[in-house]
């Protein structure tokens, strides 16, 4: 794997851990950043949104911590061609949970955060002169 192609991948799992972090510990500060004006109308139908989906956004979370583990896990193999089939994975599933959560969602920034990067990171790791 080359060097720009180890950044890459240690990038998109930062990203990852990032997105962790605030799904599982800052998520009742995200929400009304995330709904906007809908808060309010959520708070009169008398249902709280921060601790409603507060179990499901932890869930979420772990979910992108798995992704931040294979990829980190993908730097310290070995073996290259291990090292590249296991990033590829995990930059593949980054990449489709980005397009899903982009069609579901509408939102261009997981399109950007998770699907723009991996999808930079996987260039680089196969147009790239692996480096031992």
């Amino acid at each position: 794997m080359s060097k720009i192609a180890v950044i890459c991948v240690g990038v998109v799992a930062l990203i990852h851990i990032g997105i962790l972090y605030k799904e599982m510990f800052d998520w009742a500060d995200m929400v009304p950043k995330l709904l906007g004006d809908e808060l309010e109308a959520a708070r009169t139908a008398h249902f709280d949104f921060v601790w409603g989906t507060d179990k499901m956004a932890k869930n979420q979370a772990l979910y992108n911590g798995f992704l931040a583990a294979g990829l980190v896990w993908s730097l310290f193999v070995s073996d290259p061609a291990w090292k590249r089939h296991i990033a590829t994975f995990f930059l593949l599933c980054v990449a489709v949970a980005g397009v899903f959560g982009f069609i579901t969602i509408d939102s261009w920034l997981i399109l950007g955060a998770q699907t723009a990067t991996a999808s930079i990171a996987l260039a680089f790791l196969h147009l790239t002169r692996p480096t031992t």
